[in-house]
């Protein structure tokens, strides 16, 4: 994934870049972001997983998430494991309305399970960083973000912890506010959406 991000910024020539980082993605933005010729302005880290050197994402997930990927997985059968429609709605959408939750189930796809046991590797970043603490995430839960955001604190000074009180899916609960959010990083010349 890296590379491939890497050869669409070069290939574009694209600068100046804010970029964002959810979830497990967030050490894939870093590598990215610390192996380009220019910096990018900011990362920003929304429930960023950041497992400590060395270890995998397993760890920075939710005793239940984990409890239960590991009950569904067993019954899965060596198929691509399938996220239930329970954990979508307890883990992911918990603070959600129901109707909400229905809307969005059909977006959800197989869980990528390899991920769990890799090991990472995480760059000394050069760039301020924002890590947005979701405080209604179950999947990851708001204790284990802000323990993530303070040990990314403690080897970079300019790292901002935020809190938005949303579930993991964030983008579908809180879009306008995250929008808002993302946008005051962004040229103020922008115009920013209000609700």
């Amino acid at each position: 994934a890296v590379s491939n991000i890497e050869t669409i910024i070069n290939d574009q020539q694209l600068r100046n870049l804010i970029m964002v980082g959810v979830d497990i993605a967030a050490p894939i933005v870093l590598n990215v972001a610390s192996r380009m010729e220019s910096p990018p302005r900011a990362v920003i880290l929304i429930a960023g997983v950041m497992p400590l050197p060395g270890s995998s994402f397993k760890g920075s997930l939710s005793f239940a998430f984990r409890s239960q990927y590991f009950l569904t997985s067993m019954f899965s059968l060596g198929r691509s494991f399938q996220l239930p429609k329970y954990m979508i709605r307890n883990l992911w959408c918990n603070s959600m309305d129901f109707e909400e939750v229905v809307k969005v189930l059909g977006f959800f796809r197989s869980f990528p399970g390899g991920l769990f046991s890799k090991p990472t590797v995480l760059p000394d970043p050069s760039y301020p960083i924002t890590y947005i603490v979701l405080n209604q995430d179950r999947l990851i839960t708001p204790k284990i973000q802000r323990k993530m955001a303070l040990d990314l604190a403690l080897d970079l000074p300019e790292v901002k912890v935020e809190e938005i009180d949303s579930c993991h899916a964030v983008m579908v609960e809180k879009s306008v506010l995250l929008s808002n959010k993302l946008l005051e990083y962004c040229d103020s010349s922008l115009p920013i959406m209000r609700s």
